[in-house]
C-alpha cells in the first residue's frame, strides 16, 4: 500500500514539473470560457505516448471553450520544455496522410522561398521552386543561423534572421495544435514575412460541428474553428484568401499589413 502511495505521490509530482493550468486562452489571451461537460480527450495515441511520456494521460485534464475566439483547449497543458522533448523523439516520424490539402497549396504556386514549420510530410518540399527551410528537429533545411527548431523558443534574433533570409511563404501543417502557444505561430508569420507574404495553415481536427461532440486527440493541446483563425487572421494583420473547411479546415492567409 506504501509502495502505491508513492507511486501515485510520483506520478502527481511529475504532472507538476511538466504541466501548467491554463488562466487565459492560449489563442487571444481572453479569461473568460466555458467547461465543456460532454467532452473528452481522445487517447487514440497512448499506444505511443506510454512508452515515454505515461503522466500524459491525466486524470486532471478537461476542455473549456473560449468566448471570444471560439477556440477548444485543454484545460491543463505540458510545458514548452516538456513538448520539446516529446517532438525531438521518433513520435515526429508518425504519418500525418495529408497529401489531399497540397491540391490548396498548388493553387499558389511556390516560385518564391518557403519556411515550413513542423515535419516536412505534406511534400511541400518537392512542389517548391525556390530556397525551402525547415524548422523540425529531424530536418537538414533547417536555417543555420537560429538557436533551435522549437517556434515557441525562438528569441528575437532568430526572428530577425529568418527576416533577413526573406522567405515569401510559411507552411504549417498539423501544427497549430501542438503548441502550448498558437499564437506564436501567428506572430512568427507577422514578424518574418514581408506584406503579401502568405501562411498556409492546416488545423488537425478542427471543431466543425458543435463544441458538444468535439475530442481531442493526447497531444492535441487545442482545436481552433474557422472562427478563431478568423479572430487570429485579423488581429496580425492577415486576410484569408483561400479556405478548404469541409472535413477538416486549412487556409491560405495573406499579410495586409
Amino acid at each position: 500500500m506504501v509502495k502505491i502511495l508513492k507511486r501515485k505521490n510520483v506520478a502527481r509530482g511529475m504532472h507538476k514539473m511538466n504541466f501548467i493550468k491554463l488562466k487565459k486562452c492560449p489563442y487571444c489571451k481572453n479569461e473568460s470560457f466555458d467547461t465543456l461537460t460532454n467532452t473528452s480527450v481522445n487517447f487514440i495515441w497512448k499506444g505511443i505516448c506510454n512508452s515515454f511520456i505515461p503522466e500524459f494521460k491525466s486524470s486532471y485534464d478537461y476542455l473549456v471553450h473560449c468566448k471570444e475566439c471560439d477556440c477548444i483547449f485543454k484545460h491543463t497543458i505540458p510545458t514548452i520544455d516538456f513538448l520539446n522533448k516529446i517532438y525531438s523523439s521518433e513520435y515526429v516520424d508518425q504519418p500525418a496522410g495529408l497529401t489531399r490539402f497540397k491540391s490548396l497549396f498548388i493553387k499558389n504556386v511556390f516560385d518564391s522561398s518557403v519556411l515550413e514549420v513542423g515535419g516536412g510530410r505534406v511534400g511541400i518540399r518537392e512542389i517548391c521552386n525556390a530556397d525551402y527551410y525547415n524548422l523540425d528537429p529531424n530536418s537538414k533545411y533547417i536555417p543555420e543561423q537560429i538557436t533551435g527548431w522549437n517556434i515557441e523558443k525562438l528569441n528575437f534574433d532568430d526572428l530577425d534572421y529568418l527576416k533577413t533570409i526573406r522567405v515569401q511563404n510559411i507552411v504549417a501543417c498539423d501544427v497549430i495544435e501542438h503548441l502550448s502557444e498558437p499564437s506564436k505561430l501567428f506572430e512568427l508569420a507577422s514578424f518574418v514575412l514581408p506584406v503579401s507574404g502568405k501562411l498556409f495553415l492546416h488545423v488537425g481536427q478542427s471543431h466543425l460541428n458543435t463544441v458538444e461532440h468535439i475530442q481531442i486527440q493526447t497531444l492535441h493541446l487545442s482545436s481552433a474553428s474557422k472562427n478563431t483563425i478568423k479572430f487570429m487572421a485579423k488581429k496580425y494583420g492577415f486576410k484569408i484568401m483561400n479556405e478548404q473547411t469541409k472535413h477538416e479546415t486549412a487556409f491560405v492567409l495573406k499579410r495586409i499589413s
